[in-house]
């Protein structure tokens, strides 16, 4: 790890506090809310060349808040909009 420390973080809010602060780490983060689908293709593409392999490998994975049935898709989105989620909300769909 480099220094100061990198800490990225991919499509999600509320990263970071005083103690982030306190140590010098850089957070970076990102959402593809707003953009056009070409835009946002071109992020994922670059995301995969990158770090496709730790994904595949089970090396980096995502943060997952909840996951619901698909019956539970209003809890879902309750979950959602409450601001409490941290991380991904998770649709199952059979």
């Amino acid at each position: 790890m480099g220094y100061p420390p990198d800490v990225k973080a991919i499509g999600c809010d509320g990263v970071g506090d005083e103690r982030s602060l306190s140590k010098r780490i850089q957070i970076i983060g990102s959402t593809l809310r707003g953009l056009d689908v070409a835009r946002k293709a071109s992020i994922v593409s670059s995301f995969l060349d990158e770090f496709g392999k730790a994904l595949s490998r089970g090396k980096l994975r995502p943060i997952i808040d909840s996951v619901y049935p698909m019956e539970q898709i209003e809890e879902a989105h309750q979950r959602l909009s409450s601001g409490k989620a941290f991380g991904k909300v998770v649709l199952r769909i059979p």
